[in-house]
């Protein structure tokens, strides 16, 4: 039993139903309110040498985001979730609840919901009542499945919690910038908060957050910003620390991009939620909001104090590959120090070469 199967089993013997989320941005609070532990499904790499049921049914050129996530649901699923939710957050994930419908085991018994966020700005015509349709439908699928009720002081509640995790979460990547603890501990850390109770979250951040408070701040090598979808592999991250780089900000769709922002708090889940979509820190997988993608990262650098910026591709990600040469070419034009650097699945024979160009990197902004 690898460790997000253990995760998940630990959320079973809390005795409350696991719904497995298709990443990146579930409704994760109005879930929560109702009794159920969501689970985001991804940070599967370090588990699968090879993706071979997910082979039978995606192409190679699909990203590893979306191999790892079939793989998974298609060998433990049944044995581990009580439900799945999926929703278009991208082409490769927009085309999956169909592969995933006809891969299961006919005995494999998992309901399964498609939840589908607007690719529009809220402000079109339309826009906010089709999410609150497609909210108020989640939310029958789900009293239906679990024999639960929604309550909104419930989900009121639970965007409280989301609000102060999401706090912490911004405390603790400050610790990180001032050198009280390492970008790579903070990475560790967050591959496992996927697979926790929210309140479980938050006890984990506060005692990250007290060790970091317990200890003095570290002389910051050359600082960087990071951006992508997921943080490099632990052995890069730790390549790149030991090749003088101090990774300051972390504008990646599991850490910066998931925290940054929450709505006000309220009891009505349409309310929130277009507010959340619409106001979310921005993400090429958020399409409204890629326009506000180079102010973002320009603000990012500046507020952390970083001089250099490291693009972590995820390879066939047409989302985040759209936008890296316009971003490459705006930042270079401001003096930015810029590497890309692109991941993807079985590239851990790559991994040296990789190495070698952080290191002449981390050369070349230090001159």
């Amino acid at each position: 039993m690898n460790a997000i199967q253990s995760q998940l089993k630990a959320l079973h013997d809390a005795g409350k139903p696991v719904l497995g989320c298709f990443p990146l941005y579930p409704p994760l609070e109005l879930i929560h309110s109702l009794g159920i532990a969501p689970a985001v499904l991804w940070g599967f790499k370090p588990y699968f040498t090879q993706v071979s049921l997910a082979d039978r049914h995606l192409q190679n050129y699909a990203c590893s985001v979306g191999r790892y996530l079939v793989e998974f649901v298609l060998r433990d699923a049944g044995e581990t979730l009580d439900g799945l939710l999926m929703y278009n957050a991208c082409d490769t994930l927009r085309n999956l609840p169909e592969i995933i419908d006809r891969g299961l085991a006919k005995d494999a018994g998992l309901p399964l919901h498609t939840f589908h966020v607007p690719a529009v700005s809220m402000e079109r015509r339309g826009a906010r009542e089709y999410l609150k349709d497609r909210l108020d439908g989640l939310i029958a699928w789900l009293e239906a499945t679990f024999s639960v009720k929604f309550d909104p002081d419930s989900f009121e509640k639970s965007v409280s919690l989301y609000a102060e995790m999401r706090g912490l979460m911004q405390k603790v990547q400050k610790h990180v910038g001032e050198g009280k603890a390492l970008f790579s501990e903070l990475a560790e850390l967050c591959s496992k908060l996927n697979f926790m109770l929210v309140e479980d979250q938050i006890t984990a951040l506060q005692e990250f957050c007290r060790a970091c408070e317990e200890k003095t701040a570290a002389p910051t090598g050359s600082q960087v910003l990071i951006s992508g979808i997921l943080p490099p592999p632990p052995e890069i991250l730790k390549a790149m620390e030991g090749a003088g780089l101090t990774i300051v900000g972390a504008d990646l769709a599991n850490m910066h991009r998931a925290w940054a922002y929450t709505p006000t708090a309220g009891n009505d889940p349409a309310a929130y939620y277009a507010d959340f979509y619409e106001n979310h820190f921005p993400c090429t997988t958020l399409l409204p909001t890629a326009d506000r993608r180079l102010p973002a990262l320009e603000s990012m650098l500046e507020d952390c104090g970083a001089g250099a910026w490291i693009f972590a591709g995820e390879k066939f990600c047409e989302y985040e590959y759209f936008e890296l040469p316009y971003v490459e070419k705006a930042l270079k034009a401001k003096g930015i120090g810029v590497l890309s650097l692109e991941f993807s699945l079985g590239d851990e024979q790559n991994l040296g070469s990789m190495k070698t160009r952080i290191e002449a990197f981390a050369e070349m902004i230090e001159e």
